[in-house]
């Protein structure tokens, strides 16, 4: 999902399972190659704000509902 707000926007994504167990609220995650902190994190679905200079910077203001994404985690997570 995809919300755009005044200064930013909020992207709500979903991981596979066994993917989605290392992803953390407050945690970091890289999307299209670009590292964000983890808002909210529950069961296989976890979501990161975009600030302004990021969506115009980045691929990532191009991003539309059901678009895939490149997905890395942080393994020490575990």
């Amino acid at each position: 999902a995809r919300d755009d707000l005044p200064d930013m926007a909020k992207f709500d994504l979903r991981a596979p399972r066994d993917m989605a167990k290392f992803i953390a609220a407050k945690g970091s995650v890289t999307l299209d190659g670009v590292s964000l902190t983890v808002n909210t994190a529950v069961d296989e679905v976890f979501s990161v704000t975009i600030i302004p200079n990021t969506l115009h910077a980045t691929t990532l203001g191009d991003w539309r509902v059901g678009r895939e994404v490149n997905t890395e985690i942080d393994v020490m997570a575990s």
